[in-house]
């Protein structure tokens, strides 16, 4: 009796073994998905950021560039004098948003 005993505390302590280690694999297997899925997100995420850091570097380039035509105009070194008054308010918005 003793021998049956201690086979079926042998088999058991086996089997609870095998349980631990498929439990131990799956929380990895959960955790890996995851942490995939966070990954992706964050790279998608900082994708679209520098996308949009792209395009605000392009906008600033090009108000630069209209803000360097405008004081060209007013110092009348290029242009008509019909400008002259949107060349005017383009440069004070252009420092009031501190674009330079």
């Amino acid at each position: 009796m003793e021998e049956n005993t201690h086979k079926q505390k042998k088999g058991s302590l086996k089997w609870k073994a095998y349980f631990v280690l498929i439990i131990i694999v799956l929380g990895a297997g959960a955790y890996g998905y995851f942490w995939y899925q966070k990954t992706n997100a964050l790279r998608a995420e900082a994708k679209t950021a520098l996308l949009k850091a792209e395009k605000l570097d392009g906008l600033r380039a090009a108000i630069q560039a209209e803000q360097d035509r405008c004081k060209d105009f007013i110092a009348q070194k290029e242009g008509d004098f019909g400008s002259f008054e949107y060349c005017k308010k383009f440069i004070n918005w252009a420092e009031k948003q501190s674009i330079e």
